[in-house]
């Protein structure tokens, strides 16, 4: 049996096995909702299947660098006023979320929720979904 097949097994059997103690009530705490798991196990799954070696699990999206908060160990609010102007918009958000096709997406940056699209790229993400 080659490494490939060995290795989808391994994910099979894994998210199997999780899923299985789950449902017989074991002790593991679920780090992440079941179905995202599943979603998840799939991905890895397909992309093991297509020969991909390397694809991305997370897209760290910052569409702003702009924060309102002043935390210690952070130099956000250091930077130069025209670095912290700087922000995506939507349509560059979501072209970045196509190009990557990774499962999952992270919205970081400067402080996310100062950018005065986040609720439109969010419901544009969630609608990608499905």
């Amino acid at each position: 049996m080659s490494s490939h097949y060995k290795n989808l097994s391994w994910y099979v059997h894994k998210v199997h096995l999780t899923l299985a103690v789950h449902l017989l009530g074991g002790d593991i705490v679920a780090r992440q909702p079941l179905g995202l798991t599943v979603d998840m196990a799939k991905y890895i799954m397909t992309q093991k299947l297509k020969g991909n070696k390397r694809f991305p699990m997370v897209l760290m999206l910052e569409p702003t660098e702009m924060c309102n908060l002043t935390c210690t160990g952070c130099g956000k609010i250091r930077q130069a006023p025209e670095v912290l102007k700087m922000r995506l918009s939507a349509e560059e958000c979501f072209a970045a979320v196509d190009e990557c096709g990774a499962p999952a997406v992270s919205i970081a940056g400067g402080e996310p929720l100062v950018h005065p699209e986040i609720v439109d790229i969010v419901k544009g993400m969630l609608e990608r979904k499905n």
